[in-house]
């Protein structure tokens, strides 16, 4: 009985001795580096393809429309449907409306589970068909409103109507973006995006961590790992499938936040990556 009690608590020692290496794995200075406000600087902004700097829509099996939205590998498929009422999203709280203006003007509303407007995408074909305008008005739970201007180029489908692949050439915002970090904890970092309401803490255990938001692509799982104590790698999967990796880079002076990330295509492929880079408020 006692050498059963004995090797009980050398396992419990182990096991808490394990848990406190684990744990002191994760750099002191990291969450005091990245705590604090960052606001976008638009000018440094590199375009990569894949999610967030592609559109893609579709021809359905039906005849229809379809767009596919968030990871490239395993995208949510979105039906497009002309008639103006509000349509169930898979897996999520949020429902669109999709309205044809006229033959180069479409315009789409997100709502939330609440029905509250989210925001209003207003999308316009140039009269070739290479590229279009693409216009997101964000509406705010405190009633404001931030727009979002992309230009894009088609590289793939037909010179008519939505079907094919676009290219994100340039994009303006009437403000700029902004992102949030604070303490959660001794070991976690917490996020917040406030234009799109969305917040996550990071834990660095290897575990997923949770988000929340409005509008959110549903499926997808975080995880992230400390590099350094400026260095934070994240990687979204989306049930499973692989859909991106970004590194968040804090520079020596401690002064800009460069978030540089690739998305994967189906095979596990690497696509030409994206570079955002944010500065201390």
């Amino acid at each position: 009985m006692k050498l059963l009690q004995l090797a009980t608590r050398i396992a419990l020692f182990l096991a808490i001795a394990f848990l406190a290496h684990a744990q002191s794995t994760i750099p002191a200075n990291l969450i005091k580096n990245f705590a604090g406000s960052w606001k976008e600087n638009e000018s440094k902004h590199k375009f990569g393809s894949g999610a967030g700097a592609t559109l893609r829509f579709r021809g359905s099996p039906s005849g229809g429309l379809d767009e596919l939205r968030g990871a490239i590998a395993n995208p949510v498929v979105q039906k497009v449907e002309f008639d103006g009422k509000p349509h169930p999203i898979d897996d999520s709280r949020s429902a669109i409306a999709w309205k044809k203006l006229g033959a180069t003007q479409f315009e789409r509303s997100l709502f939330d589970n609440d029905k509250k407007l989210i925001n209003i995408r207003r999308i316009e074909l140039s009269a070739d068909g290479k590229s279009l305008t693409e216009r997101i008005e964000n509406k705010t739970s405190d009633g404001k409103t931030a727009t979002w201007t992309g230009a894009y180029n088609r590289t793939s489908g037909e010179s008519g109507g939505l079907a094919g692949t676009w290219q994100l050439v340039s994009r303006r915002r009437s403000d700029p973006a902004i992102i949030r970090f604070e303490p959660a904890g001794a070991n976690s970092l917490k996020f917040v995006i406030p234009d799109s309401e969305t917040t996550g803490v990071m834990t660095f255990d290897g575990k997923p961590y949770t988000w929340s938001g409005r509008g959110l692509i549903s499926g997808m799982e975080n995880t992230a790992k400390a590099i350094s104590g400026r260095s934070i790698e994240v990687t979204i999967k989306r049930k499973g499938v692989l859909a991106s990796k970004t590194t968040y880079n804090i520079s020596a002076d401690g002064r800009t936040l460069t978030m540089t990330g690739s998305s994967f295509d189906e095979k596990g492929k690497a696509l030409p990556g994206s570079v955002v880079v944010y500065e201390k408020q």
